[in-house]
């Protein structure tokens, strides 16, 4: 018997559950067109370390390469959460889901380093 299929979908599960318990008001449900603004990896980013992007929700979906970065940069820098794809793909709804679960899959282990620049909301009833 192929056991990949059934290893592949434990592991897709697992870190959607996570993923989900970290960012329960967004509605994420796959690993490609549900991070298309770029603000789902901002929400990420922001509950591993809060304050590190804390005014993802104001993010224009319009800008979602410029979101992208924004939050991945942060994510590399104070994360290190190693950019394994461009911003550029991450936004792709047809970006392959074995690199977005490999770059996603960082984040569980992710430890904020000391010196980052931490803030609070820019709107906090928001």
């Amino acid at each position: 018997m192929d056991w990949w299929p059934v290893l592949n979908h434990f592991s897709v599960g697992s870190l959607l559950n996570w993923i989900h318990a970290k960012i329960p008001d967004l509605p994420i449900n796959n690993f490609t067109n549900d991070w298309t603004t770029g603000k789902a990896v901002g929400a990420l980013v922001d509950a591993c370390a809060p304050g590190l992007c804390p005014d993802w929700e104001l993010w224009d979906p319009k800008d979602a390469v410029q979101n992208a970065s924004e939050a991945m940069g942060l994510a590399d820098d104070w994360l290190n959460v190693r950019q394994l794809i461009k911003p550029e793909e991450l936004v792709n709804p047809n970006v392959d889901e074995q690199s977005m679960m490999t770059y996603l899959s960082q984040y569980p282990n992710s430890k904020l380093k000391s010196g980052a620049p931490l803030r609070p909301k820019t709107n906090p009833n928001r």
